[in-house]
């Protein structure tokens, strides 16, 4: 039946065994959603050890975030100044790439007990296999349909650069702001979820105090999809923009001109050429040092909203949905679990330095 369908049945199996948070991580391929995945892991590590919590990659996950972290720590020595050579990276995935962590509570006791611990799951979709004329697409709209939160991946360079001239070939905003109307279309009528907008590699903009400019272009390219989310699901989906430095020791630097100052172009991006760029030291001089920041964000909307939607099936006496029942009585019975998640997520952005909250903010919201 194919790789997906395989995919799937691995995931019924595991999600009926235990508490299971679903993430689906959309954009074309290559635009840098490996990249997002392990600097999240590695920005969050010491901020859950703080909390007394852990975040462990499962299986074949832990080969992958090595592997991604080898390969941006490896981009440092390659870029000694800035007549560099393009900035390499993480190979483009094609496929789905699932990558599942087990989020719980330190302490032996904890370790034990089934309950004191959630799975992780984030699903990387390229964003060509949501299209109709692909074999599995009824599946893959079922994955991004079940996610409690959808990621979609931006490349800033691409979004901010020449006037956006590359913008639709890279990131391919018109054909993801559609698809994604689609599927929320598909929704049960009291179902939530929360939808970030993640522009990454925004370096170049954090530095000079341009995250707001950003963050505006980012509304207005993805104007259909955040419009249809006001206008038709105020109260369910929450919409936020969450700004992240995938790298945080580079910046963006100028795009690659051949001998007749023509802008060399990459005509592998799905088919739709994208000028290749350099990258130059942030800080020359200081050696370049891999720094991610706020990629520990993504998590604690997800945490923020499991627990939002745990208090709010609370206050209302019960629980809707198979998931919110598993939380409910996980949450119930272990109390420290709970606070220290609420803990963690305590320094969640909703605003400043290019975040905004553009519907719904109560979704993330924990203190009612």
């Amino acid at each position: 039946m194919g790789f997906l369908s395989d995919l799937s049945d691995k995931f019924m199996k595991k999600s009926g065994q235990r508490i299971q948070l679903k993430v689906c991580m959309m954009g074309p391929r290559g635009v840098g959603k490996t990249t997002i995945l392990t600097s999240i892991f590695q920005d969050s590590d010491s901020k859950l050890n703080k909390n007394g919590l852990y975040l462990i990659p499962q299986g074949i996950t832990k080969d992958r975030i090595d592997k991604g972290k080898n390969a941006l720590l490896n981009i440092f020595k390659e870029i000694p100044d800035e007549s560099s050579t393009p900035l390499p990276g993480i190979n483009a995935t094609k496929g789905v790439t699932d990558f599942l962590f087990k989020l719980g509570l330190k302490g032996s006791d904890a370790n034990k007990n089934k309950n004191a611990s959630v799975d992780v799951s984030i699903e990387d979709f390229p964003g060509e296999l949501v299209n109709e004329t692909h074999p599995e697409h009824n599946l893959v709209l079922n994955f991004i349909k079940e996610s409690h939160v959808i990621m979609v991946a931006i490349d800033s360079v691409y979004l901010m650069e020449l006037e956006g001239k590359y913008n639709e070939n890279r990131n391919m905003s018109s054909y993801l702001c559609e698809k994604i109307n689609t599927i929320l279309g598909k929704l049960d009528e009291k179902e939530r979820k929360i939808i970030l907008l993640v522009p990454l590699k925004c370096e170049k903009y954090a530095v000079s105090n341009k995250l707001p400019e950003l963050s505006k272009t980012v509304c207005d390219v993805y104007k259909p999809l955040i419009d249809n989310v006001l206008q038709n699901y105020k109260d369910r989906i929450g919409i936020f923009v969450t700004p992240i430095q995938t790298l945080g020791g580079v910046v963006f630097n100028k795009f690659v001109c051949d001998d007749n100052n023509e802008l060399v172009l990459d005509i592998e991006n799905n088919n739709s050429p994208i000028p290749q760029f350099k990258f130059f030291r942030a800080i020359p001089t200081h050696a370049p040092m891999y720094m991610p920041a706020y990629c520990v964000q993504p998590l604690y909307y997800l945490i923020s909203f499991t627990l939002n939607q745990y208090k709010y099936n609370k206050s209302q006496g019960g629980a809707v949905g198979t998931l919110f029942k598993n939380l409910f009585s996980m949450f119930s019975s272990d109390l420290e679990f709970y606070q220290a998640c609420q803990n963690f997520v305590s320094k969640i952005k909703t605003s400043g330095d290019g975040y905004l909250s553009l519907n719904n903010p109560k979704l993330v919201n924990t203190n009612f």
